[in-house]
């Protein structure tokens, strides 16, 4: 098999695998509403919606603040999903196949030195924006091959 032919497939699988695994981020009766900022649109739980809408503001501002100091451009606005269907506290960030940051409301574990403290939520916050930035960096990199 020649090298065009593993690039190929090694290309598939990492494209195929987040797919997979975002099948899991929402759970299929769970309703979503939509807050819009300057620089999010954020996705959250319907029936907490009015009570996210500081932390949707606070995130919009973290997110500038962000790419300000790191001399990022915001171009369009980044998705934000913020779910509440796990009992782990974590989030994650990708550009493939769109712009995305995630992050899990449910409290962090006791014995958690990472998340440790009452903001962990935007300390995830500003840890998957931070995430976002560096990997969003280079259009002409890993996103454009995929």
């Amino acid at each position: 098999m020649n090298a065009a032919a593993r690039c190929a497939i090694a290309c598939a699988i990492a494209f195929l695998v987040p797919l997979a695994a975002a099948d899991g981020l929402v759970k299929p009766t769970r309703r979503v509403a939509i807050i819009d900022t300057a620089h999010l649109r954020a996705f959250v739980p319907h029936d907490q919606a009015e009570a996210l809408k500081p932390l949707v503001a606070r995130a919009d501002v973290i997110y500038q603040a962000l790419a300000r100091d790191a001399g990022y451009t915001i171009s369009r606005r980044l998705y934000l999903l913020i779910s509440d269907d796990f009992d782990d506290h974590n989030g994650f960030s990708t550009v493939v196949p769109y712009a995305l940051v995630q992050v899990e409301l449910a409290p962090p574990p006791p014995q958690s030195g990472i998340f440790d403290g009452h903001d962990h939520v935007e300390r995830t916050l500003v840890h998957e924006f931070t995430h976002h930035i560096s990997n969003d960096r280079n259009p002409v990199g890993f996103r454009r091959v995929l």
